[in-house]
């Protein structure tokens, strides 16, 4: 495969790696299968190194997130691993995307992890919320494939530059 300036190959995947190689680890809480596999099979189409982690709900998002906080581990648990941002849908049963939004705001460990809102939503009201909630960024969700792929490649080329807090 024939490699442009800045592209290398990627060990890890097979894939080239844009911008240096850095893999992004996003965690998203998403209800949504369908929405699940469009990222992942987004990310693959755009060959862009992001490694996606899912929660299907906020209550086991935010379980999850409270793991990453030392004093929440039991001994017997290994650490999971520290995403580099987490993504979250808005509209979801039991929780919204807003209160899993809240409640990383209100812990000290979690509080600088960027967090981008990924909604379908064009209401620019929620967008306020979001953004007055501590949101990083608020993005809609393409309509097609094709959209998302370029949306995968724009949401990396960005993230991927950006000086994340330290772990």
């Amino acid at each position: 495969m024939a490699q442009t300036a800045g592209e290398h190959q990627s060990l890890a995947t097979g894939l080239p790696t844009l911008l240096g190689g850095k893999r992004l680890r996003v965690y998203h809480i998403e209800d949504s299968a369908d929405d699940r596999l469009l990222f992942t099979t987004a990310c693959k189409t755009a060959k862009v190194p992001m490694d996606w982690e899912f929660a299907h709900s906020p209550p086991q998002g935010i379980a999850y997130l409270k793991e990453l906080i030392p004093i929440n581990r039991t001994k017997s648990k290994l650490k999971p691993l520290r995403p580099d941002l987490v993504v979250v849908d808005i509209h979801m049963p039991l929780l919204s995307g807003l209160e899993a939004l809240g409640f990383m705001r209100a812990t000290p460990e979690l509080k600088t992890m960027p967090v981008i809102v990924l909604t379908g939503n064009l209401n620019t009201k929620l967008a306020a919320q979001a953004y007055q909630a501590g949101a990083n960024s608020f993005m809609i969700k393409p309509c097609s494939f094709l959209e998302m792929v370029e949306a995968m490649k724009v949401f990396y080329e960005h993230w991927s530059r950006v000086l994340l807090p330290a772990r």
